[in-house]
């Protein structure tokens, strides 16, 4: 990956290897051609219609993660875009993206990345439908007998597959949903389910 003349460049060490990083302003440079040649063949956006920055809340220390936020359509929908160690570039676009940015940064998952595999998938992630974002509460109220509390993510581990099971939440549809994850080595399995207000009989 070319880096653009003003890279910031630091170093991270993961698991014993040290790691350069390069700041966002240097990835969008190096990146920009890219990302708008998808976002317009894509979204039909083009770049005087949004601007491309770094995900919000978001620790890009351990994966750079650049979001499309335009600023002339009224849409919460940001097209987004990792930053794999190596430079390699992944988006919301390609099929494979969660299980190449799961290979990438949680080879041994465990527990401890229940957050984390719970943004990942439901960011770049193709559930059934679009499950919105990871929740600690239920904003419409319980649903009916909830299978564990809303801040928990349940991890299970059976040989090589990990288990990763949490409430997301589609703002735009009002819809709460139970999700799961199983990463089984290069391979990523997404379940989801509808869970109404246990009020609405639905």
């Amino acid at each position: 990956m070319a880096l653009a003349p003003n890279a910031v460049v630091a170093t991270l060490v993961m698991g014993g290897c040290q790691v350069p990083q390069t700041s966002p302003d240097a990835l969008i440079a190096a990146h920009r051609a890219t990302i708008v040649e998808t976002v317009r063949e894509r979204e039909a956006w083009e770049p005087s219609s949004y601007d491309i920055e770094a995900l919000a809340e978001w620790d890009h220390g351990r994966l750079p993660i650049l979001a499309v936020n335009t600023n002339r359509v009224m849409t919460a929908f940001a097209p987004l875009f990792a930053v794999l160690p190596g430079g390699a570039l992944v988006s919301i676009y390609d099929e494979d993206s969660l299980a190449r940015i799961v290979a990438a940064i949680l080879p041994s998952p465990s527990k401890t990345d229940g957050p984390l595999v719970a943004r990942l998938a439901t960011m770049f992630g193709r559930f059934e439908q679009p499950v919105g974002e990871p929740v600690a509460e239920f904003p419409l109220g319980a649903p009916a007998s909830p299978a564990r509390a809303p801040t928990e993510i349940a991890y299970t581990r059976d040989g090589d597959a990990h288990r990763f099971e949490f409430y997301a939440f589609d703002h735009e549809r009002m819809r709460l949903y139970d999700c799961r994850v199983v990463l089984r080595g290069d391979r990523v399995e997404l379940f989801s389910q509808f869970l109404p207000p246990a009020e609405s009989g639905q």
